[in-house]
């Protein structure tokens, strides 16, 4: 665990590094709450509510950077969390306007709790959202890979989410 903790950090530090000398950089946070639809084989097609903040940076109008941290409350039969732990990347189209498009990965590690500890694995999530003022919404995909007994398979799903941006 340390040591997904310590890339993570890793890289978010040496995504700014190169633009710390030329570009306007500020403190970048965010709330969201949103709602995953499980799809993939029936097994594993589990429905979570996910609930995070993203701590990060801005760097100039078109690009944000930050460490994620969140829960995810599987639904259906499972009845269980997890914790995601991860690096947010997003790129923002300038517009000129208070209406923002954007492009959003994050790439890191979901952490099972309880019985579904088991469950932890690398995870990803790319989507797209739009940003107004301080309101954000997106969609996007999320996989999670995981394994039990040597046995691999990923966790995926559609991801609608809302919040704020500070």
């Amino acid at each position: 665990m340390k040591k997904v903790l310590l890339t993570l950090a890793l890289i978010v530090g040496l995504s700014t590094i190169s633009f710390a000398q030329n570009a306007n950089i500020k403190y970048h946070g965010e709330v969201e709450a949103g709602y995953t639809l499980g799809v993939g084989d029936e097994l594993y097609k589990n429905d979570r509510i996910n609930l995070r903040t993203i701590q990060g940076i801005q760097i100039g109008e078109c690009f944000s950077t930050g460490l994620g941290l969140g829960i995810d409350y599987y639904l259906n039969d499972v009845n269980e969390m997890a914790i995601p732990v991860y690096a947010n990347f997003k790129g923002y189209y300038p517009t000129g306007t208070d209406i923002k498009p954007y492009l959003s990965l994050n790439l890191g590690y979901g952490i099972g709790i309880g019985d579904i500890s088991d469950l932890s694995g690398f995870m990803w999530e790319p989507a797209i959202g739009v940003k107004l003022k301080w309101f954000k919404a997106e969609v996007g995909y999320t996989s999670q890979h995981a394994s039990i007994a040597g046995y691999g398979f990923n966790l995926n799903g559609l991801q609608l989410k809302i919040g704020v941006m500070f």
